[in-house]
C-alpha cells in the first residue's frame, strides 16, 4: 500500500539524517583540520 512505502521512506530517511549527524559530521569534525574545514566549506558554497 502507498501508505506503507511513505512510511518506510520516511523511517529510511529519518535514520539516514541521524547517521549523518550524528555519526559521519561529528567523525569528520574530529578528523579534518582547520585548513580542510575551511576547504570544504568554500567548495560547499561554489554549489550553492
Amino acid at each position: 500500500m502507498l501508505s506503507d512505502l511513505v512510511r518506510n521512506a520516511y523511517d529510511i530517511l529519518t535514520q539516514h539524517f541521524y547517521k549523518e549527524e550524528n555519526v559521519l559530521f561529528t567523525m569528520a569534525e574530529r578528523m579534518l583540520s582547520e585548513d580542510e574545514k575551511e576547504e570544504l566549506f568554500k567548495r560547499i558554497q561554489e554549489i550553492k
